[in-house]
């Protein structure tokens, strides 16, 4: 719980204030609000608008690790925790294990830990910078 309040309040100051996803006090309700109120300005001065809406589902999945170790060293944090961050992923393996016996080991090149505390944080750093 502590690792997480320190990065909770090492990003909050590097984030601009339009990222809602996954920050205390911030959910998706506040950022629909915001679209939803730009698009009755529009609509009550005649203007076009365009969203581009994004699915992030998987998005974590997708997350390369060299990419988020820049993103981390872009942002300003500390060279110990991009090196600490870059040895959790370093080198990460994996095996799928069923009823009918154990893969080999295979090497993961991409995706960020789910359920890790610190995973949303590290999503935001590499979404955000």
């Amino acid at each position: 719980m502590m690792i997480r309040s320190r990065m909770h309040k090492a990003v909050e100051g590097k984030l601009t204030k339009i990222q809602y996803g996954f920050r205390p006090g911030k959910s998706i309700s506040h950022a629909i609000y915001v679209v939803r109120r730009i698009q009755d300005y529009a609509e009550s001065k005649g203007t076009r608008l365009s969203l581009a809406l994004l699915d992030w589902e998987k998005a974590f999945d997708k997350i390369q690790h060299d990419k988020l170790i820049l993103a981390l060293q872009r942002m300003g944090f500390s060279s110990q925790l991009y090196d600490v961050m870059g040895d959790c992923y370093k080198k990460p393996t994996f095996f799928v294990k069923d009823d009918f016996g154990c893969s080999g080991f295979k090497r993961q090149s991409a995706g960020i830990w789910q359920g890790c505390p610190l995973s949303s944080y590290l999503f935001v750093i590499v979404m955000s910078s």
